[in-house]
């Protein structure tokens, strides 16, 4: 741990101090600060790979802290102390996440060296799975918001393609499908998540455009790729396309041309999606299924879809939200809700996915509990089709060895 630097932010000096030399006796460098003033001139001057906060602050508290490291793009990996309650160092995780910082994890008081060193030592989901997106742009370069017009030329250019995920079964490791999302080969500025352009998309009028152009290049590569078998394809549908029934021909239309039957094709709608449940949108959604596709909910267990909601739309699988598979590894009452969910959905006969899985112990836990498959940066990251094709036939012995040691308690 050579190139670690870490910065503790804590009232206590003698409480910092003893983390400090922790990093050191590991081989790193600690620092210490009492006061905001302090963190900043650290970051500017010595540019901490860590920084440990306290919760507990007595003039300006660890959330208020991580808000301003936030407005000012930190990078640093983010430690969060307290001796407070886990839910409540669980709960600042979250705030800090949602907050764009890179959280490594949480260290209750009084510390322990073993949990220090595995925090320092654990690299971010992104650069531990080898994130194609990170680092295309600089921290400094923000890409402009793009433009209605700039989005229709790329759709007739061909800069929109689809991204895979593969997709596993819990209880063998073998490859169940893929996922898809949509990127955006800009330049100057590199990739651009969907995030960054699906919003204009939905409000320019061109969803539909943009879903036609990735479900056509996604079917025709799953056709090609593997034209008989049971991998399957789950496409993304906004919640601008629910009422949009021409999506059902076109879907059946490109299922033809690439010679897929629709039931290897699942279509996914997210929970928020689903709550805003209207007359077109069921016959939409059940028209898809009567055509033998299946659907999915995304993000399940961060809205509010009522269960009656839940039994009358037609949905076959449900995908426990990346947030929600998160918080069950930290909690008890996470992995209460967790375990409710799992349950929830075997009770009405829906595959069940855990999604964001990002390490072997949350990946054993969520087999543990029955889910049917899962997805997440320790399984695979998201790929382009020909990168992809080469981490299939690569790993498709390994992963079953891997899968073997994982439930063993080797891996």
């Amino acid at each position: 741990m050579e190139n670690c630097r870490l910065l503790v932010v804590d009232d206590n000096p003698a409480v910092a101090e003893v983390a400090a030399a922790m990093v050191q006796s590991l081989g790193g460098e600690g620092r210490t600060t009492t006061r905001v003033s302090g963190l900043l001139d650290a970051i500017a001057n010595w540019s901490p790979t860590h920084i440990a906060i306290d919760l507990a602050m007595p003039d300006i508290d660890g959330v208020e802290v991580m808000n301003m490291l936030a407005r000012r793009r930190c990078s640093a990996r983010i430690i969060i102390c307290s001796g407070m309650a886990e839910e409540v160092l669980a709960a600042a995780m979250r705030t800090a996440s949602a907050n764009g910082l890179d959280v490594a994890g949480m260290l209750p008081k009084p510390f322990k060296l073993q949990q220090l060193k595995a925090l320092l030592a654990a690299r971010s989901p992104a650069a531990a799975a080898g994130n194609p997106l990170a680092g295309q742009v600089p921290a400094t370069v923000k890409a402009p918001a793009p433009t209605p017009a700039e989005l229709r030329r790329a759709l007739e250019s061909g800069a929109i393609f689809p991204m895979f995920m593969p997709k596993v079964e819990c209880s063998s490791g073998k490859l169940a499908g893929f996922e898809t999302s949509a990127r955006w080969r800009h330049l100057p500025f590199g990739v651009l998540s969907a995030g960054q352009f699906i919003a204009l998309a939905e409000r320019s009028g061109l969803i539909a455009a943009l879903t036609e152009s990735i479900n056509e290049q996604a079917l025709s590569w799953l056709g090609r790729t593997y034209p008989s078998g049971s991998i399957g394809l789950t496409l993304r549908i906004s919640p601008a396309s629910l009422g949009d029934l021409a999506l059902v021909d076109a879907l059946t239309r490109h299922c033809e041309q690439a010679a897929l039957d629709p039931h290897r094709v699942t279509l996914q709608i997210s929970e928020a999606a689903a709550m805003s449940e209207t007359a077109n949108s069921l016959q939409l959604l059940t028209r898809l299924r009567i055509r033998g596709f299946k659907l999915s909910l995304g993000n399940f267990g961060v809205g509010y879809l009522s269960l009656a909601q839940l039994v009358r739309l037609p949905f076959s699988e449900l995908i426990m939200d990346p947030s929600l598979c998160g918080a069950a590894g930290d909690t008890a009452d996470g992995r209460a809700v967790a375990k409710a969910v799992v349950g929830l959905g075997k009770s009405l006969g829906l595959t069940v996915t855990a999604a964001g899985i990002e390490s072997a112990e949350r990946l054993l836990y969520f087999c543990e509990l029955g889910c049917d498959c899962a997805t997440g940066f320790f399984i695979a990251k998201p790929m382009e089709a020909a990168a992809l094709t080469e981490w299939v036939s690569r790993l498709r012995g390994a992963v079953s060895n891997r899968w073997e040691k994982l439930l063993s308690g080797s891996l």
